[in-house]
């Protein structure tokens, strides 16, 4: 996989990631749950993701449909949503 860009508005879209707290959400939060469960439906897909990428890492804060055994947190490094999001 190619590594992820650096992209030219990273600084602003990190201290915004900051300034909403998405850091320290709350992945227990039911609006999530009514989120992923929308988001399979309409996809018509078994599994959904809400994600948040902060480098160094990338925080899944909440999912339907991958097993409990998945890390809620890994390196952003090899993840497909920094290639998407620089598209």
């Amino acid at each position: 996989m190619e590594a992820a860009p650096i992209l030219d508005n990273e600084p602003a879209r990190l201290r915004e990631i900051g300034t909403l707290g998405l850091t320290e959400f709350n992945s227990k939060d039911p609006s999530l749950n009514d989120i992923v469960r929308i988001a399979c439906a309409v996809a018509d897909t078994p599994i959904a993701m809400v994600n948040i990428l902060s480098r160094p890492e990338m925080m899944t804060l909440r999912s339907c449909g991958l097993p409990d055994s998945v890390p809620s947190r890994m390196p952003c490094e090899g993840v497909i949503c920094h290639l998407v999001l620089a598209r």
